[in-house]
């Protein structure tokens, strides 16, 4: 009777070993996942592990995927769970406080970040730029100044996919999307929650002037591939072209082979006409084992504003500039603390005023 007890225990402890390892396995496949962008498949596998019983790794796993897949609503629900775990991760409550501020819930965003920085990371400028921009006189200023601008969406160009970074190209408008899914069949985009998102290409609508000098709207015509020389098998854009209209820049995949099997992204630039662009030519500055992002070449074409998370920088993605030097790009210059900050500072714009615009989640805004 005894060996008959120790056999049924032994068995137990056996099967209860072999569940706890085979849980393991798949949060580690997931995490595995994660770490290649490939956000849609780890998050089916945290789900599935969640099916069974709560498991803080893989409620922690799907947070931090929408939360780099850019879905505030979902990263909202889920960090809000981790952030209440006996032992959250220390960077929780600003993600949660973050996500908070995206959907507009400036107090509750405020009390987590407050939180924050008085329990975990005192001196962390991203969550003191986030209370900040959560105290009411300044989102109410901000919802002011937001009431000068009348913003129209462009119904015949818009459609329920990606449509961003437009730029000019003489008196077309040339944008980025990710809308082909007929293209995409054998290859889709990793970086998303959907399992069939498109990568994205260049794409332009001619635009027509309508009514008087003073006081008209632009009618956008049929939306069609920019130019075929441009196209590749992954992302291609944004981009910026030099004021002649013969020179292009552009962000693309780089399909080179880093050290840890990320694909990322590389400046490229080609000459010539939609009809007929030059070869690709890679920036000097490119690299296999960082990005290098959102180009916007200045009015005189002497300077290069980008996009990078190189080594050496602020936070995230920081912006740089390369100078035209005897027809040679520079070793690009971090435009320093003034700009960067320890969030992302991405696609810059570089105004024939002077005036650089770019977007950040680390300076004060209402957040997005």
């Amino acid at each position: 009777m005894r060996f008959l007890n120790y056999i049924l225990t032994f068995s137990v402890i056996l099967a209860f070993c072999f569940n706890a390892n085979a849980q393991r396995s798949k949060i580690n496949r997931a995490d595995r996942l994660m770490g290649q962008h490939n956000y849609a498949a780890a998050i089916d596998i945290y789900l599935g592990i969640l099916d069974k019983g709560n498991d803080d790794d893989a409620t922690i796993g799907i947070a931090e995927c929408y939360r780099r897949i850019g879905n505030p609503d979902e990263t909202e629900y889920w960090y809000g769970l981790v952030s209440r775990m006996p032992n959250a991760p220390q960077k929780s409550w600003l993600y949660y406080a973050q996500a908070l501020q995206r959907n507009g819930k400036y107090n509750e965003a405020k009390t987590w970040a407050e939180k924050y920085v008085s329990q975990i990371e005192p001196n962390n400028t991203q969550a003191m730029w986030l209370i900040k921009s959560c105290e009411e006189d300044v989102v109410q200023d901000l919802r002011a100044s937001g009431k000068l601008y009348k913003v129209t969406p462009v119904d015949e160009i818009n459609t329920e996919n990606d449509e961003f970074s437009p730029a000019y190209f003489k008196n077309d408008l040339v944008f980025v999307s990710a809308r082909d899914r007929k293209a995409s069949t054998k290859r889709f985009n990793r970086w998303s929650e959907e399992k069939d998102k498109p990568f994205t290409e260049i794409y332009t609508s001619k635009r027509n002037q309508v009514g008087d000098p003073d006081d008209y709207i632009y009618n956008y015509g049929k939306v069609e591939k920019f130019s075929k020389s441009l196209s590749s098998e992954y992302h291609d854009g944004p981009l910026s072209f030099n004021a002649e209209f013969n020179e292009i820049y552009y962000t693309r995949s780089n399909m080179g082979k880093s050290d840890d099997n990320i694909i990322r992204l590389k400046v490229y630039q080609s000459k010539g006409q939609p009809s007929k662009y030059s070869s690709p030519r890679s920036l000097p500055f490119n690299s296999d084992e960082y990005s290098v992002l959102h180009p916007s070449l200045s009015d005189d074409g002497e300077m290069l504003f980008f996009a990078s998370d190189m080594p050496g920088g602020f936070g995230g993605y920081d912006l740089y500039a390369s100078y035209l030097e005897d027809g040679r790009w520079s070793p690009p210059v971090n435009l320093g603390p003034t700009v960067n900050t320890e969030g992302n500072e991405v696609f810059p714009f570089h105004h024939e005023s002077g005036v650089l615009y770019f977007a950040s989640n680390g300076l004060v805004g209402m957040g997005g």
